[in-house]
């Protein structure tokens, strides 16, 4: 089972398109969005204080798709 949840939204304290990060079992820890030609992703801190755990094949996959999915509606 995926751990990892990504969601392409359209807050409206932004400008653009983002793909919202969501940890299955913990919340959203994070955001991918586009600053002119380049992604960036920002961290949230976690509610609990606890560092954030994650699969690295599974975060590079989901990251991989968040950039694609961003450009596509560039």
């Amino acid at each position: 089972m995926k751990e990892i949840e990504a969601i392409v939204a359209s807050p409206t304290e932004q400008d653009n398109l983002v793909v919202q990060l969501f940890k299955r079992d913990g919340g959203q820890f994070g955001e991918v969005f586009r600053e002119g030609i380049q992604s960036r992703i920002e961290i949230y801190p976690s509610v609990d204080g606890k560092p954030w755990n994650f699969e690295v094949d599974e975060l590079v996959h989901v990251l991989q798709l968040a950039v694609q999915k961003l450009s596509a509606t560039a």
